[in-house]
């Protein structure tokens, strides 16, 4: 039995497991990006007319905030001033990647905005809402749309409807995604 043959044998050995494990914990944890604070941008790529109270929506900018599972969801909406204004509205977010099988999305539960027409007929809102399975490790961490769905009804035939609207590209908002 050759002991120093066998020592050398088990100290490459173990630095080629070393080694590995290392490479693959690079490989598997996320990029370390900076954190970018939240940005409006102005560019609407989204318009819907909500049929109940004429409410018209466009949703300007979302943001995914992986630090602190939050989501921020930036609208415009006008009303017809010749209508009743709506005493409450509902927003509701879903959360797409282009690579996931077309079934899989991520929603956030809706937000409740109430009396948003308060301080005239047209009005600009973020909605924050939080983000629980932000913190799973098998949600990607970019490449993120959304779509955005406003309604004057609460309750699951309102998100329902709001998913149904279908994965038509046009419609679908890039998300800017922040993680630590």
């Amino acid at each position: 039995m050759n002991i120093p043959k066998h020592a050398a044998g088990l100290a490459l050995f173990t630095f080629i497991v070393g080694a590995s494990v290392f490479i693959a914990g690079l490989l598997i944890e996320p990029a370390i990006t900076l954190q970018i604070p939240p940005v409006r941008i102005d560019v609407p790529p989204y318009s819907r007319t909500l049929a109940t109270q004429l409410v018209a929506y466009k949703a300007q900018f979302v943001s995914l905030d992986f630090i602190n599972h939050q989501s921020y969801t930036t609208l415009r909406l006008k009303r017809d001033a010749a209508g009743p204004a709506p005493e409450r509205i509902w927003v509701y977010t879903s959360f797409f990647t282009l690579t996931s099988p077309l079934h899989e999305h991520w929603r956030i539960e809706p937000v409740e905005i109430l009396n948003p027409f308060a301080n005239g007929d047209e009005v600009s809102l973020t909605v924050a809402a939080p983000c629980q399975w932000s913190a799973e490790r098998r949600v990607p961490r970019s490449g993120f749309y959304a779509k955005v769905g406003v309604s004057t009804v609460s309750g699951e035939d309102a998100i329902r409807q709001t998913l149904v609207m279908g994965m038509d590209i046009e419609i679908l908002i890039p998300v800017l995604v922040q993680v630590d």
